[in-house]
């Protein structure tokens, strides 16, 4: 009897050692598939990096065990902020699909000196020099106060300040539509802000133009649209020759709309510093 029951654990343990076997071999990973969107060199040549050390590090290991957030620690050290993870698909029994998409670089946020470089989609990137990285140079954006963010954080502005940098943000998205591409028309936008103790604070945007003339937008919390609007129709208006020089001003009307000015030299009352 004792024989008997010896020889049945044995074949249930032969048995299960053997299924073991055979499954882990079924699903073992024997493909990993890293599909990017990338537009520059340096993120193409990362990404299949990527692909070589997910292939290194589990290549072989069991296709069930495998977690995302294995793709999300590699990406976060070798893409550096630049990589986001869009999608992992696991595709039964063997293979993992694995779909990156490269961020680019929108901003150069100037403060104290340091420039705090912020994605398309807002997200901090990198803390570096305002010249760019993996999209050409970048907009210099100056005159925001805002606290330190970690890589990979939403980018945000004080709190007083968030009203103006809403603003900033149609003015940026409208100008960046209307050139197809804001990099090759601006060089820097800042926030300029004059507290008052008898009135309401003064405010302009100061948009600097790559040919040399610049935009000011006073008030540019009241009818930003139509401000920028405006201001850009004025800005195709002028000859080659003035927008080499001089200020397209952009103003509130007391009857209500927006006046439009180009200057050679701006009075006295109108100097942004």
């Amino acid at each position: 009897m004792r024989s008997k029951k010896f020889v049945i654990v044995y074949a249930v343990a032969l048995f299960l050692i053997i299924f073991l076997i055979t499954f882990n071999s079924i699903c073992a990973i024997t493909q990993f598939d890293v599909r990017y969107e990338t537009g520059s060199p340096l993120m193409a040549e990362t990404a299949e990096k990527i692909q070589d050390e997910l292939e290194e590090k589990y290549l072989k290991k069991n296709f069930l065990f495998f977690k995302q957030s294995d793709v999300n620690d590699l990406i976060a050290k070798e893409g550096k902020g630049y990589l986001e993870v869009m999608s992992v698909e696991k595709h039964f029994p063997n293979k993992i699909t694995v779909s990156l998409r490269e961020k680019f670089e929108g901003f150069a946020f100037e403060q104290g000196g340091k420039y705090t470089i912020v994605a398309e989609d807002g997200t901090v990137l990198a803390y570096g020099a305002a010249s760019g990285d993996n999209s050409g140079r970048n907009v210099e954006i100056a005159g925001f106060a805002f606290d330190e963010l970690k890589v990979g954080e939403v980018f945000a502005v004080k709190d007083r300040q968030k009203p103006a940098y809403e603003a900033f943000c149609v003015l940026y998205e409208k100008m960046n539509q209307y050139f197809d591409g804001i990099r090759n028309n601006v060089t820097r936008i800042e926030y300029f802000v004059q507290e008052m103790s008898t009135q309401e604070d003064i405010e302009r945007f100061v948009i600097s133009m790559t040919e040399g003339v610049q935009i000011i937008i006073s008030a540019p919390r009241v009818n930003i649209e139509e401000k920028t609007e405006a201001a850009l129709s004025a800005y195709e208006s002028l000859s080659v020759l003035k927008k080499t020089y001089g200020y397209i001003r952009v103003t509130d009307l007391q009857s209500g709309g927006v006046n439009v000015a180009y200057f050679e030299k701006l009075p006295p009352e109108d100097l942004v510093s």
